[in-house]
């Protein structure tokens, strides 16, 4: 279901729910994504109480697997 989330807002930038579900409607989303229902605006809120309550969880975890850049010596000499 966050995919879909994150995918509609990408398709189509500040969508409501209703609009979500009615995109997901016109592309089949749930038949492209291998759900076995199409889901309703109600599906859409409960993902995001989800979401909301695993928001520490999710933000440690994208935190810890974001790229590390390179380390540079900033006083290098010639």
């Amino acid at each position: 279901m966050s995919y879909w989330q994150v995918l509609a807002r990408v398709l189509r930038p500040g969508p409501s729910l209703l609009a979500m579900v009615r995109l997901a409607a016109d592309c089949a989303a749930a038949a492209l994504l291998g759900w076995r229902r199409a889901f309703t605006e109600d599906d859409l809120y409960a993902n995001g109480a989800w979401l909301e309550g695993r928001h520490a969880v999710i933000e440690r975890r994208l935190w810890q697997a974001r790229p590390v850049p390179p380390r540079t010596n900033s006083f290098s000499t010639m």
